[in-house]
């Protein structure tokens, strides 16, 4: 098996699933060629005399912030794994892409979602059962949070000891670790499925009361400000998504406790 982006977050999660001598990690001096117009010719030529029909190619290898120019994401979250999709054609080596929940109606939409939705139209144009495409919730652990993320703002506001002005904080989210999570996809792609799947544990949480929680265990409970902010008009305020069938086996960590643990760890680094 093969891993592009095996350095990010998700990446390491899934390489340190497999025994280590059954992973090629792809280099990012290779992969990073593979955005432009000639990246087919360039994956194909990759992949010829290593990859076959029964590899399985993981393209974590994603950028995330929302405020990155549109171009940088749809050339890495669009373009990458398109051209290692048409690059491994002949080869018939299986392509395991991911995309985000937000993907779907009644989330607030924003150029990372775009890209993403891009993605997963494009693979559903083309149905093949080499393809699948995992939608992810929010991911946590194995490094700090992206200062951008509700959980890195979190964590600054409490390293700073600031106020942390949020909306209503109504909105339900699924927390997942990501060692869970690769374990999840493991799962499923022994299951091998193929085709667009969401990959959830149904237990989602309320960003206020993870919030409530947190400067509430860090002894700072008077410094949260809830209402401070407007909420978005497009949220998923009720919405629970059901657990997929394939990872019924996963012991996915509690959220809550699971998050305090996170966050303890990130200061102390």
């Amino acid at each position: 098996m093969y891993v592009v982006g095996s350095s990010g977050r998700l990446g390491r999660a899934i390489t340190a699933q497999y025994p280590a001598e059954t992973v090629e990690l792809v280099p990012r001096e290779k992969s990073g060629h593979w955005c432009a117009e000639t990246g087919p010719e360039d994956v194909e030529l990759f992949f010829r005399n290593r990859a076959t029909h029964s590899d399985t190619i993981f393209v974590a290898a994603g950028l995330i912030d929302p405020a990155l120019p549109g171009h940088d994401l749809r050339k890495v979250n669009l373009s990458l794994p398109m051209n290692i999709v048409r690059g491994t054609d002949a080869l018939g080596s299986r392509v395991v892409t991911f995309g985000t929940v937000m993907e779907n109606d009644g989330f607030p939409r924003n150029p990372y979602i775009e890209s993403k939705i891009a993605l997963r139209n494009y693979l559903e144009l083309r149905p093949d059962p080499r393809l699948l495409h995992i939608q992810l919730h929010t991911l946590y652990g194995v490094g700090a949070p992206s200062p951008f993320m509700f959980l890195g703002q979190l964590l600054e506001a409490i390293r700073d000891n600031e106020e942390f002005e949020m909306s209503s904080g109504l909105q339900l989210r699924e927390f997942h670790h990501v060692t869970d999570e690769a374990h999840a996809v493991q799962l499923m792609v022994q299951a091998g499925l193929s085709g667009t799947h969401l990959l959830s544990h149904g237990n989602p949480a309320i960003l206020v009361e993870i919030a409530t929680s947190i400067f509430s265990k860090f002894g700072r409970p008077e410094k949260l400000k809830p209402g401070a902010k407007y909420d978005q008009d497009s949220e998923n305020y009720s919405v629970h998504f059901h657990r997929h069938p394939e990872v019924s086996a996963v012991l996915f960590r509690e959220t809550f406790r699971a998050i305090e643990e996170y966050l303890r760890e990130c200061l102390c680094d």
